[in-house]
């Protein structure tokens, strides 16, 4: 958990005063940590996000993924992104995320999961890292260490296709 907390206080770091930003944790129900406000506002949930525990019961990834979306829905920013980070064993409840991420493409909300794990963790193929349909957004990490830089990648690469898909007629 101090891996995943770290890593949601650096993306807050790396934001313009002027992004928005909102951070749910989730197990078996999602918890809303920080609504989705002004990230020189969200700073000040800096103690509250590094102080996330773990409330056990599995990482329920459906809940995960409608709840962010109905997060960022408020939002009239121009870059509406999901980073969703769970652990490749214990990621559960998959719902019908395959037709809530089309769903999230039509509003122009993008995703990216990052499984924490192997290949051979029971989950790392439902989180989108293997098999068929595995996404370019989808990443699975061996080496929790890389977390926190690794989620720096994912915010640049969010921004530099929000930019590109502005500019294109």
């Amino acid at each position: 958990m101090d891996l995943a907390n770290e890593g949601a206080v650096s993306v807050l770091d790396l934001l313009m005063p002027s992004d928005e930003f909102g951070l749910i944790a989730v197990d078996s129900k999602p918890h809303k940590i920080v609504d989705l406000e002004k990230a020189e506002d969200a700073a000040s949930f800096r103690g509250k996000i590094l102080s996330i525990d773990s409330g056990g019961g599995g990482i329920f990834v459906y809940e995960a993924l409608v709840e962010s979306a109905i997060l960022l829905e408020k939002s009239s920013a121009p870059i509406r992104h999901i980073i969703l980070f769970a652990d490749a064993a214990d990621a559960e409840e998959p719902g019908k995320y395959k037709e809530f991420l089309d769903k999230c493409v039509k509003s122009n909300i993008t995703v990216s999961v990052i499984g924490l794990g192997s290949p051979d963790d029971r989950d790392a193929e439902f989180c989108g890292i293997l098999g068929p349909g595995a996404k370019e957004d989808a990443f699975l990490l061996s080496i929790p260490l890389i977390f926190p830089g690794f989620l720096f990648r994912i915010l640049l690469w969010s921004q530099e296709e929000a930019l590109l898909k502005n500019q294109r007629p």
